[in-house]
């Protein structure tokens, strides 16, 4: 055998048939990796609570709703801001965080964390316009219900902008119907297993065209670059979905939230594809060397 070996035809069929799933078995591979970080990663979604432009917005909107509600009871706003802080709220959101990534697991608590209001009740009967402002009989019941519900309630909206009423009502009815920690199992192990099936897929294109190790690799690094190309384009192509545009009906927070959030997937998306198409084009690249240094 020399490197000029023909390949029958036959051949090159199941070489081309294995090379696209090869493929697909990487696309799934990456889509698989993605959904997981999605439904399990905290660095990910820390990430979006953490970004500047998503505290911004929230602190722009409990400072609002801390003015309108100084202006209506008669307190300084600052009393209010001096403890609803951003260390505060970003505490807060990693609350929240863990507890929705918690209703995967075995022991789901489907009641939201609300914000402490305690330390805003004190500082609101503490403030010394509002002790002039509210008769003392009322002081306790109007920072309590009136001031310190609210701001819980408008810094759960800006961190969590979702009815969390309706995950209380959905939930319970999923578990009945599926065992969602199995499932989050199957998808942890779906990217080994697609990682897996495409090494062996690429093994037996090498098996196919032993007599043409150049071609082999011409096969297996179209699949690995077609990959890659596939999961960057989809990414790319994700926003024409407008689904920042859904979100925002909603909620404009949850849009910006949503947005942050596909900035972070679409990093992890070309991390991951990446490798694949820097090695598919570089088996590509030896196909073609290898076919000119050919006499």
């Amino acid at each position: 055998m020399n490197g000029q070996t023909r390949i029958s035809w036959p051949a090159r069929a199941v070489s081309a048939l294995l090379a696209l799933l090869t493929a697909l078995a990487l696309v799934v591979c990456c889509a698989a990796m993605l959904a997981h970080s999605l439904l399990t990663s905290t660095s990910l979604h820390e990430s979006v609570a953490l970004d500047a432009r998503v505290t911004d917005a929230q602190m722009e909107r409990i400072t609002a709703r801390a003015e309108e509600l100084a202006a209506k009871y008669g307190f300084a706003p600052q009393s209010v801001l001096s403890v609803v802080t951003q260390d505060s709220v970003t505490a807060y959101s990693r609350e929240v965080i863990a507890w929705w990534m918690g209703l995967l697991g075995d022991e789901p608590v489907l009641e939201a964390p609300a914000y402490p209001t305690a330390d805003i009740e004190a500082a609101v009967r503490a403030d010394e316009l509002f002790q002039a402002s509210i008769p003392a009989v009322q002081q306790r019941t109007v920072a309590r219900d009136s001031v310190a519900y609210e701001m819980g309630r408008a810094v759960s909206r800006a961190v969590l902008p979702l009815r969390t009423e309706l995950i209380a009502l959905v939930m319970p009815r999923l578990q009945e119907r599926i065992s969602l920690p199995v499932w989050m199992n199957r998808l942890a192990k779906l990217p080994l297993v697609c990682a897996g099936a495409a090494l062996g897929l690429m093994l037996m294109i090498l098996l196919l065209l032993r007599a043409r190790p150049d071609k082999a690799a011409l096969y297996a690094g179209t699949a690995l670059a077609g990959a890659a190309l596939t999961v960057l384009g989809l990414t790319a192509l994700l926003p024409l979905l407008n689904l920042g545009g859904m979100a925002a009906e909603l909620s404009d927070m949850l849009a910006l939230q949503c947005g942050v959030l596909y900035k972070g997937l679409a990093l992890r998306a070309l991390l991951a594809a990446l490798p694949l198409l820097v090695c598919g084009y570089a088996l590509i690249f030896l196909h073609q060397r290898r076919r000119k240094a050919r006499p």
